[in-house]
């Protein structure tokens, strides 16, 4: 009897209603952390918070963070 390896595929499950509604609560919560905090920090704090990436919350502070004087 030979033995192998199988692979299995499962899809996601579709985006909820909630899901939104979390997303809208991140970027509100990153947006009045980014008005005292840089960049990094903010992110880190909010995904603690929100229980969200925190990659993906830096990645959406920095479209989000205000631009540094001089730039």
């Amino acid at each position: 009897m030979t033995r192998g390896e199988i692979v299995l595929v499962v899809a996601g499950a579709p985006a909820s209603e909630d899901d939104d509604a979390e997303a809208l609560a991140a970027a509100s919560t990153l947006q009045v952390l980014l008005q005292e905090l840089p960049v990094s920090q903010a992110a880190r704090i909010a995904a603690q918070l929100t229980g969200r990436s925190r990659k993906e919350l830096y990645e959406r502070a920095l479209a989000l963070a205000p631009p540094k004087p001089g730039e």
